[in-house]
């Protein structure tokens, strides 16, 4: 039996693969194409002007292996990034060292440049000094709430989405299902 169908037997992998399908699925913008990592932590980069793993692995970012991206950014890329040690709360309250994560100030506009490269892949707008300031970073990802068809009986998985309106996931909807709504910049709730 491949992973695949031992993932969609109920197997205890069922629900990590929901959540992962689950998490891309919610990330996809309006284009219909999600954000790269590197798309995400180099706006996140910009928009906080610094940015930590901690901070990094939260919504809307989901960003894993924030040193690696850096690496990838530095290196491939040829942005130059600070790097600063610093201690912050860890595991029940210990102090635990890591490394914020700054872009060079004369390196912002051609992150912003490489930025707007990524977004005109996926058909984003292009992303301005201006819009760093004032639009939050959720909006600057164009992450939309749609609309998802959930097994009621076998642990909330999905089986159909996502759909731009609730009237759209209804028609897919049979019994022993639900509509719900997912948004990353408002909480989950029915439809």
């Amino acid at each position: 039996m491949t992973d695949k169908n031992k993932a969609t037997s109920g197997s205890p992998n069922d629900s990590k693969q929901n959540s992962t399908e689950f998490t891309r699925i919610a990330a996809e913008t309006a284009t219909g194409r999600a954000a790269s990592q590197n798309e995400r932590v180099l706006l996140a980069m910009l928009h906080l002007g610094s940015l930590n793993c901690q901070e990094a692995e939260k919504q809307p970012v989901k960003a894993r292996h924030l040193n690696s991206v850096i690496s990838e950014l530095a290196n491939r890329h040829q942005l130059q990034i600070n790097r600063e040690r610093e201690q912050v709360p860890g595991y029940c309250g210990e102090l635990c060292h890591l490394i914020r994560y700054s872009l060079i100030p004369d390196q912002i506009p051609p992150a912003i440049a490489l930025l707007n490269q990524w977004r005109a892949k996926r058909n984003a707008p292009p992303v301005t000094p201006e819009t760093l300031k004032t639009a939050p970073l959720g909006k600057m990802l164009a992450v939309s709430g749609l609309f998802y068809v959930r097994d009621n009986t076998a642990g909330g998985r999905i089986v159909a989405g996502p759909f731009k309106t609730a009237a759209q996931a209804k028609q897919h909807q049979q019994a022993g299902t639900s509509v719900f709504y997912e948004n990353w910049l408002d909480n989950e709730g029915a439809a």
